[in-house]
């Protein structure tokens, strides 16, 4: 995996998710294939900030992160997200995808893998979603309209 900004803050984001996932998946084996030892040149970037204590993703949970990533840049481009529910509609289109990595399939118990591509799915939409949000929103020019004006001009002093 390439040392390049956008794999260390799909990193950052992953050690989020790892420390999100940490109390809600108890399975040993799960945890420990997500995360790494914090040796590779991309995490970095986790190593130089790590007050909070985050995990260090493995570069496999970087590279999915990584496929996710382009696929919400890709919807985001052709899709108009002015609908409602945006949110659980990408859950629902991604999530059946992420349950086919054999990557996230528990090899001592299968009945969580549900849950954790459940988790991981919420967690990096749900950010990318914000993104995109502060993104769109930061381009438009803000404008105050009063909906309702008032009758006195004594209202609007400040002083």
């Amino acid at each position: 995996m390439r040392a390049n900004a956008r794999n260390a803050n799909l990193a950052d984001i992953g050690g989020f998710i790892l420390q999100y996932m940490e109390s809600r998946i108890d399975c040993p084996a799960c945890k420990e294939r997500l995360s790494c030892s914090g040796d590779s040149r991309v995490l970095l970037f986790i190593r130089l900030r790590n007050g909070a204590g985050l995990h260090y993703p493995s570069t496999t949970f970087i590279s999915l992160l990584s496929a996710l990533h382009d696929f919400c840049v890709g919807v985001f481009k052709t899709v108009n997200l002015k609908s409602n529910k945006i949110s659980r509609s990408l859950y629902g289109i991604i999530k059946p995808y992420v349950m086919e990595v054999p990557f996230l399939k528990c090899p001592l118990d299968g009945s969580h893998t549900a849950k954790l591509c459940t988790l991981i799915v919420e967690r990096f939409v749900h950010c990318m979603l914000r993104n995109h949000a502060r993104k769109v929103t930061g381009s438009v020019v803000k404008r105050w309209k009063p909906t309702n004006r008032p009758r006195s001009r004594r209202v609007l002093r400040l002083g």
